[in-house]
């Protein structure tokens, strides 16, 4: 049960009676971003609520499933031009959720030196589906192969979210 080419997602898929991963491919030419903890990514910002054991809610169905198993990102850049093109980008991102974060931070202070990552996904880290929402159409969700690691990222660049 899901299978992309070489990767495997029985880590993803483990008691599920569903599949992530049909008809998705690997993207590793969008430069993607996430907000991490820290100035430098670890394994625990790329954690879905899955792994994290959060369950705020019972998923509706299967599709609601699948993203509480995958992990949550946004297309910044279509593709890697400049280093300087990336940096504007996380500013111009991290600069539109400074007001929605600063209320965030009210409530979770451990939030307070977060930082907004852009990467890229090396080949073999998982596959990536669009799914847009209303306060995020850039919005995406990560379905981890079975190997990803850190090693699965290339880090463009970091900003300081407040």
């Amino acid at each position: 049960m899901g299978k992309v080419g070489a990767m495997t997602f029985k880590k993803l898929h483990r008691g599920a009676e569903f599949t992530c991963t049909d008809g998705l491919t690997e993207n590793t030419e969008f430069v993607f971003a996430r907000r991490i903890l820290s100035n430098a990514p670890t394994i625990s910002d790329f954690l879905s609520y899955h792994e994290l054991g959060s369950a705020n809610y019972p998923p509706r169905n299967e599709a609601e499933a699948c993203k509480h198993r995958g992990v949550s990102i946004t297309t910044i850049l279509r593709e890697l031009s400049s280093e300087e093109e990336v940096q504007k980008a996380v500013k111009t991102l991290a600069h539109s959720q400074s007001k929605d974060f600063a209320n965030t931070v009210k409530f979770k202070p451990t939030l307070k030196n977060s930082h907004l990552c852009a990467f890229l996904f090396l080949e073999g880290s998982g596959v990536v589906e669009e799914t847009p929402s209303k306060r995020n159409k850039a919005q995406c969700t990560l379905y981890k192969s079975d190997t990803f690691s850190l090693k699965s990222v290339k880090v463009c660049s970091t900003s300081r979210i407040l």
